[in-house]
């Protein structure tokens, strides 16, 4: 039956005759693995069989009917037939890539954008409020002073006036220190306190999101970690697999990459923790029991964000029982 050569690339399976003219192509799913025997090539074989059948490329094995060939007359004529078809090729790696990124898009980036965007709306939370007590502090200093919380603090001026606030912290008008200020004075710093309360909100509607998707994703790391450790983790890893790829001792101290490498560098005493410092286990024990309490937490994690990378049971109430029991 004469000669044949057989190649694959993004165009699909195709089959080229001694003159290297196109006998006939197969199109195949553009994620491919085209070092394996596909299944198209497998069946065009079996089609030519008897002939004299040369694959032109590589393939990991080999496999019965047909010879691998890397003769460079031969590869330099199969080059010259794709040259033909560049255009071809072009739109359709452009195609497949286009695909494949969008395909790429998982819920790994939801979590991630979700958690950034989280901590950035904090961040600016925290430098407007400080520019708005220092503002307020001009008409009442001692309320400011006597709110630790930036958001209770938000949420009492908006909504209590000056007189409320004075008994709030037991004070006569009199012993304040504050300034008697015109209304017109006041607006801009009241419209301050609203737009950081929009802020806080913002921030409470995005924590609920990423609950819900991490409830979905990724429960079993979610249970253990607590929503905002667990995505903090996810997004220092860069994904969920990127962090069940990692050891219990690197996930211990993500977060604390600067101490590690000053500790490398200048033998300053080595970090206990990263990011699970936040942790409630570890902030409720004594100091001398927060190293171990990091490794036991670590390894709980490490096994928690495995379970739910490949997909298995909801077991994060028997690790949380589990780590209870440890520090009891």
């Amino acid at each position: 039956m004469g000669e044949y050569y057989i190649y694959s690339n993004c165009l699909g399976v195709i089959v080229l005759d001694n003159n290297f003219k196109l006998v006939e192509k197969i199109d195949v799913k553009p994620d491919s693995d085209f070092s394996s025997w596909l299944d198209e090539e497998k069946a065009l074989v079996e089609k030519y069989k008897g002939s004299e059948l040369l694959y032109l490329g590589y393939k990991k094995e080999k496999t019965s009917g047909i010879k691998l060939s890397s003769d460079p007359k031969k590869i330099s004529r199969l080059i010259d037939f794709l040259k033909e078809r560049k255009d071809e090729i072009r739109l359709k790696n452009l195609k497949n890539t286009i695909k494949r990124v969008k395909e790429a898009v998982s819920k790994d980036n939801f979590i991630v954008q979700a958690i950034n965007n989280i901590e950035e709306i904090q961040k600016a939370a925290n430098l407007l409020v400080k520019r708005l007590r220092e503002w307020y502090e001009l008409y009442l200093p001692e309320f400011s002073k006597s709110i630790e919380s930036h958001e209770k603090f938000v949420d009492l001026i908006l909504k209590r006036d000056k007189e409320k606030l004075l008994k709030e912290i037991e004070l006569e008008a009199e012993q304040s220190m504050g300034a008697d200020i015109d209304s017109k004075d006041m607006k801009p710093v009241m419209n301050l306190a609203d737009d950081i309360k929009a802020l806080y909100q913002l921030k409470d509607t995005h924590e609920q999101y990423l609950n819900e998707l991490m409830k979905e994703f990724c429960p079993n790391i979610q249970a253990v970690a607590g929503t905002l450790i667990a995505a903090k983790l996810i997004a220092h890893a860069g994904s969920l697999m990127g962090l069940a790829k990692l050891p219990a001792s690197t996930v211990q101290l993500l977060g604390a990459e600067k101490a590690l490498f000053r500790h490398l560098k200048t033998g300053s005493r080595p970090p206990k923790y990263g990011i699970i410092f936040q942790h409630p286990l570890i902030t409720k024990v004594k100091r001398e029991e927060q190293g171990r309490a990091a490794r036991v937490l670590a390894d709980k994690i490490s096994i928690a964000v495995k379970i739910d990378a490949f997909h298995g049971k909801f077991m994060g109430d028997k690790l949380n029982e589990e780590l209870g029991g440890m520090f009891k």
